[in-house]
């Protein structure tokens, strides 16, 4: 059995952050995104990947934006 000389070995670096503020962290961001999403929908009446996508599919440009005005009226 041959022995390499020199070998490099990886060590291992400590880590920076515990798995609890990992896990804060991806929940702020998760609420962030709830946040913005639930503020977009107030405005717009599709995402904008589902306005693209049906733009492409009716082959024009559908209105984004809610329509403002009572329906009821």
């Amino acid at each position: 059995m041959a022995t390499v000389k020199n070998e490099t070995v990886m060590k291992r670096q400590p880590a920076t952050r515990t798995g609890r503020l990992h896990f804060l962290d991806q929940f702020r961001g998760f609420a962030l995104l709830v946040i913005i999403s639930n503020l977009w929908m107030l405005w717009f009446q599709y995402g904008p990947l589902e306005w693209l996508w049906r733009c492409g599919t009716y082959w024009t440009l559908v209105p984004i934006r809610k329509k403002t005005g009572n329906p009821q009226a």
